[in-house]
């Protein structure tokens, strides 16, 4: 996952401590955990393929049923976690699937305590089903049908979504629905049998999908675990939490470092020289560190000129430019330079120390050949007249 420098995020992870932490530079990482009820502000569904329960979580909001009125009856129905529309249904052969594709009428009657019972009215064998849900009590906890009066296992709450419940409620986020005058046509509700203080709902899922694939637990002090991420710097790094690696990445460049060095400079100069021919030049270059030199010069001479000329020179320290260190870009900067100063009669000591080039004086004219940089021999040229 991406995080931005700065930004914290939050992960969810399975139970389990963090067994190898991410590079310090790029990233801290904290476990956290929460009680569900707090981070989505409904109760966790606890899912499984057992009466245990404990193979996953969902939010209890994913069981909802619509109810849409049908003449005398109602339409029962819910969509899948793969968003397939499923129906209420008690039809057919051995009752497996209380879910099914197709739509039967359900009539909803009320028992004095406010709980109801589920009537499918729909044909089987040419004759009303008259069938209705069950719910086994003793410890199968799962969904049933059951044609005959088998007591309490026929009774089942519905409760109804809502943000400020009536008083304190034993579902958090959802609110009892007491009478059928309540319900209303098009509305959502928790099918809900409850067996001592626990409580199992009605869970949307397809035909054939597992007897307990229909049932989820109700589990309001479930709790989240959480891998709290914070994003220090540029980089990526790694996270092993419960045998799971998770990769943490924080875009953009670290900040580059560069030593001090000279800073930009640019010369100009320009002049007369005599004798009897017109000499004219120009030169370029530039000398590495963490800046960039610039020169030109230019003369022009005639019989009986008169040497002179002017010069300027601005520089700024800690420009930040890229480093130049090639020894022929260092040596063409140098010799232009050189040429220069000979031309306009004037003959330094040796310079340039912090390139680590030398500048010789030129006594008069002739080539020698002379150390360069300490890599190799050069040859210097000093022009004649």
């Amino acid at each position: 996952m991406e995080v931005e420098q700065g930004e914290e995020v939050f992960i969810p992870v399975s139970a389990g401590a963090i067994e190898r932490k991410p590079d310090a530079s790029v990233a801290r990482v904290e476990m956290t955990e929460a009680p569900f009820v707090e981070v989505w502000g409904e109760s966790a569904a606890a899912l499984g393929s057992d009466p245990s329960f404990a193979e996953g979580v969902a939010r209890l909001s994913s069981a909802l049923y619509t109810f849409e009125k049908t003449d005398d009856a109602w339409a029962i129905s819910g969509k899948t976690a793969a968003g397939e529309r499923v129906y209420l249904n008690l039809s057919g052969g051995k009752m497996l699937s209380p879910n099914k594709a197709q739509s039967h009428p359900i009539e909803l009657k009320s028992n004095d305590d406010g709980t109801f019972r589920l009537y499918d009215r729909g044909q089987l064998d040419d004759k009303v089903s008259g069938a209705h849900l069950h719910f086994w009590r003793d410890g199968k906890a799962k969904f049933d049908r059951c044609r005959n009066s088998c007591g309490a296992g026929d009774a089942f709450e519905l409760w109804k979504r809502a943000w400020e419940a009536r008083g304190a409620s034993e579902i958090p986020g959802y609110e009892r629905v007491a009478s059928a005058s309540e319900l209303e046509d098009g509305g959502s509700y928790l099918i809900v049998a409850k067996v001592g203080d626990a409580r199992y709902v009605l869970n949307p899922a397809r035909e054939g999908a597992g007897e307990y694939a229909h049932v989820a637990k109700v589990d309001p002090e479930r709790v989240q675990y959480r891998l709290k991420v914070t994003a220090v710097g540029p980089g990526t790094t790694d996270v092993l939490v419960g045998g799971t690696v998770h990769r943490i990445t924080v875009p953009g460049d670290p900040t580059p470092e560069f030593p001090e060095g000279p800073g930009q400079g640019n010369e100009q100069g320009n002049g007369q020289l005599g004798p009897q021919d017109q000499e004219q030049g120009s030169g370029q270059g530039q000398v590495g560190g963490q800046g960039q030199g610039q020169g030109q010069g230019s003369g022009q001479g005639h019989d009986g000129g008169q040497p002179g000329g002017s010069h300027s020179a601005s520089a700024k320290p800690g420009s930040g430019l890229p480093q130049t260190g090639d020894p022929a870009v260092m040596a063409a900067g140098v010799s232009t330079l050189g040429a220069l100063i000979w031309g306009a009669g004037m003959w330094p000591a040796p310079f340039c120390a912090y390139c680590g080039l030398s500048v010789f004086q030129a006594g008069g004219p002739g080539s020698t050949t002379v150390p360069f940089d300490g890599k190799g021999p050069g040859t210097t040229t000093v022009p004649g007249p």
